[in-house]
């Protein structure tokens, strides 16, 4: 009995090791104090964060006078001034380059798509323009057919009017002959008659 107390005791005591372990990391965020003075005695004039960009301007131990991009000038410890741009700074520029590069691959896509959608509407354009050609293509086939067979049937007649539209214009003139005629007859014996007609 006593050892199933003691399992049961084990088995609690690594189920909160297990629970109280988990991951962390060591932050790289610094508040650097920015003094009046060469002293950590001295006023503070402001804090500096992690990345900021200073112009080191002189030394003086383990302080190093520094001027700030506003123009402030003061005292720092010079162990936490390096020539490289801190890691977090770093990535923070490095995810803005990353943000603007997705941007303009974003931008390039959609000029890429309109593109593609102004090279369908022209093929779409050329395929009608192309169909419309082969309409007209064929109309003038057609008309080339026609005009060979007036020229044969010209060239067969010899250039001359058939003989049955002679004959046809003949009687046309005859009938209008015998009418105008007729009726410019009824018209002089009216006038001469005082507008009667007498026969």
């Amino acid at each position: 009995m006593a050892l199933r107390h003691y399992i049961t005791a084990l088995l609690l005591l690594l189920s909160c090791n297990a629970m109280a372990e988990s991951v962390r990391y060591v932050t790289d965020e610094l508040r650097l104090s920015l003094y009046k003075e060469a002293s950590a005695k001295s006023e503070v004039l402001r804090k500096i964060g992690s990345g900021a960009k200073v112009i080191q301007l002189g030394k003086d131990g383990y302080y190093a006078k520094v001027r700030l991009e506003n123009g402030t000038i003061g005292w720092v410890k010079a162990t936490f001034l390096t020539r490289e741009q801190p890691a977090r700074s770093k990535l923070i520029h490095a995810e803005a380059n990353l943000a603007e590069a997705v941007e303009s691959v974003a931008r390039f896509r959609a000029e890429r798509d309109s593109a593609k959608q102004r090279l369908e509407s022209i093929g779409a354009g050329q395929a009608e323009l192309q169909s419309q050609l082969n309409n007209v293509i064929t109309a003038r086939d057609i008309l080339d057919a026609e005009n060979l067979a007036l020229n044969s049937r010209l060239a067969q007649t010899g250039g001359q009017v058939p003989s049955s539209w002679l004959w046809i214009s003949a009687f046309i003139t005859l009938v209008l002959g015998l009418v105008g005629g007729l009726y410019f007859a009824d018209y002089r014996m009216r006038r001469r008659h005082g507008g009667f007609r007498v026969y």
